[in-house]
């Protein structure tokens, strides 16, 4: 059996933290840890190194584009791949958009939507 992927969730709102977790848990296929907005995800990070973020973009003490750019600067964090999951675009919209050459999803987008993003971007981080 492969080895479950690592993925750290950033989100400022705790109930919507909680069902992210949640829901990727779920699926059987990855080890899920939170931050509660961007300076936490960035401790959080160099405690325990995530294959993958999955991250809002609207957060009051990091906005979730600095957070990327934080992580390019950092040679132990730049090739960490990223998801932005906002609820400032519909699932329809989400399928073309991304912030800073990383794709957003909708928060209203169904997990198995987010999961084969996640996948494809863990596939491209191993080739």
């Amino acid at each position: 059996m492969a080895t479950k992927k690592t993925l750290l969730v950033v989100d400022d709102d705790e109930d919507v933290l909680g069902a992210r977790k949640t829901k990727l848990k779920r699926t059987g296929r990855y080890d899920v840890f939170t931050a509660t907005g961007g300076n936490d995800a960035l401790r959080r990070i160099r405690e325990r190194r995530p294959d993958l973020i999955v991250c809002d973009i609207d957060m009051p003490d990091m906005d979730g584009g600095a957070l990327p750019a934080t992580l390019q600067e950092d040679r132990t964090t730049i090739a960490v791949p990223l998801i932005f999951l906002s609820g400032l675009v519909s699932p329809t919209e989400s399928a073309q958009g991304n912030v800073g050459g990383w794709p957003m999803l909708s928060t209203r987008s169904p997990v198995e939507q987010v999961v084969k993003k996640i996948d494809e971007l863990l596939e491209k981080k191993t080739k």
